[in-house]
């Protein structure tokens, strides 16, 4: 054989070398990608509602509802309703969490739990849970324990609200710049006005009102509770800019008895080591985020911001997904599922990773910031694979938030589903679904399931002793 021939050989052995070895690195990462999805819809498959490690509040045969599971969302209810905590308020409570259960069982009977929209919905709620927990485990070593001296500075902002006003700008030249003209002379809420109308919005939006104890981030508000009436401050940074903050008015409320005090230590230096973990995980965040190269592929995004302009963003952030998904399956949208939006280290952020976190992504970032919009999912996306590899799908606590999201998503989707057996999916399909429709169809699902929860019983010791009674 001629040197020529040898050579020519040996050339095709190595493309034929790369090739195979290509071919079966995208059939390990997609078969790594299949996995992960197929250990996800497992995980939420076999997620039981009723966690029988902790007490048991409600049982028969069929159903169970654990204390943990009644507490956390009872904490969540009694802070928005501001209910007088009673008995009587929480088994009304227990009634309507126990009927929730039961629609979830019926629609996971229905097989809705492998709807590719409710597995979106429920890999939406696992990334953003997961990825809180695993920062808040990272970080929580590194804060500080609050101190007596942290006790009293928030008890007396606690008992003290500002009317403030700001001037605001995204970076930090462009606040020292308005600082050197508020130094020469030029008017506050002139320069105020001006600075919310180069950042696109209305110019009154530079009056704050009336900011009390945690509206802010720690730094602003340090900042802002240092000022007497008619100071303006030095800029300072927040996580969405930077401010220069005018002290209007200040208003206190001064309780001189200790017991007062004494009785909110304790729920104060939870608030308070709290908030600090919480603004340390943003630099923490954006330390460990700068250790993995981003690439961005701006064509893309640039598709993607083009449709999200066409879409009503004020709408539910489902809808809008479910709309997407759509297009994407008949082919309508100019991006399919698997486009790369962006390269973070190894790891590749699809359209479709995209659409699983736009809920959890801030509105304002979505009409004019698609750039931040899609770092602020990366960085749930990116965490979401650690906290992954670290085994925290196994975490109790984790566990516990997503049996929640399973029971809430399934409900939406029971809905959807019973109207269309009521009418029919031709029917449905031109339905709207308000407010008052939705309960209504609701009400009849819970009585067509009323006959099976009959023979539920309640632990009336283990609802009183599942959190002590407050207000």
């Amino acid at each position: 054989m001629s040197s020529k021939e040898t050579i020519i050989l040996r050339a095709t052995i190595v493309l034929n070398m790369i090739v195979l070895a290509v071919l079966f690195g995208c059939q390990s990462m997609k078969q790594d990608e299949y996995e992960q999805v197929e250990v996800i819809h497992e995980f939420f498959q076999t997620l039981d509602q009723c966690d029988r490690n902790h007490q048991i509040i409600a049982y028969d045969d069929k159903h169970c509802l654990d204390a943990e599971l009644f507490r956390t969302q009872y904490l969540a209810y009694a802070s928005v309703a501001s209910v007088k905590d009673s008995q009587e308020s929480r088994l009304l409570f227990l009634e309507e969490l126990i009927n929730r259960m039961s629609i979830a069982r019926w629609a996971e009977s229905k097989g809705l739990l492998s709807e590719e929209a409710v597995i979106m919905n429920l890999e939406g709620h696992l990334r953003v849970q997961t990825a809180k927990k695993w920062t808040q485990d990272q970080v929580r070593p590194l804060v500080k324990e609050t101190t007596n001296e942290d006790i009293r500075h928030a008890f007396r902002k606690k008992n003290t609200r500002l009317e403030l006003a700001q001037i605001f700008a995204l970076e930090q030249t462009v606040i020292a710049k308005y600082q050197q003209r508020l130094q020469n002379g030029e008017d506050f809420i002139r320069l105020a006005k001006e600075s919310m109308k180069k950042v696109g919005e209305d110019s009154t939006h530079y009056y704050m009102g009336w900011i009390g104890w945690k509206d802010m981030g720690i730094g602003p508000e340090d900042t802002a509770y240092s000022l007497e009436p008619g100071q303006s401050s030095i800029p300072v940074s927040s996580s969405n800019g930077w401010h220069i903050f005018l002290l209007l008015n200040k208003e206190e409320r001064f309780y001189a008895d200790q017991s007062t005090f004494e009785n909110e230590k304790q729920s104060l230096a939870e608030a308070i080591y709290a908030r600090k973990v919480e603004e340390r995980s943003h630099s923490w965040v954006d330390s460990l985020r700068r250790q993995y190269p981003l690439e961005l592929y701006t064509s893309n995004l640039a598709a993607l911001q083009e449709w999200l302009k066409q879409q009503n963003l004020q709408s539910s952030p489902y809808l809008i997904q479910e709309k997407a998904r759509l297009e994407i399956q008949n082919e309508i949208f100019k991006l399919d599922e698997d486009v790369v939006l962006a390269k973070l280290g190894p790891y590749n952020f699809t359209t479709k990773d995209f659409l699983i976190a736009l809920p959890h992504i801030p509105t304002y970032l979505l009409t004019n910031r698609m750039r931040k919009a899609v770092e602020f999912a990366l960085t749930d996306y990116l965490f979401f694979e650690e906290a992954l590899q670290d085994g925290y799908l196994n975490d109790s606590a984790i566990q516990n938030l997503l049996r929640l999201a399973k029971i809430n998503v399934l409900n939406s989707k029971a809905v959807q589903i019973y109207t269309q057996e009521l009418m029919g999916s031709e029917a449905s399909e031109e339905i709207v679904f308000d407010t008052a429709w939705m309960i209504n169809t609701r009400n009849q699902l819970i009585q067509e399931l009323k006959p099976s929860l009959e023979s539920v019983k309640i632990d009336t010791h283990a609802l009183n002793a599942s959190i002590p009674y407050f207000f």
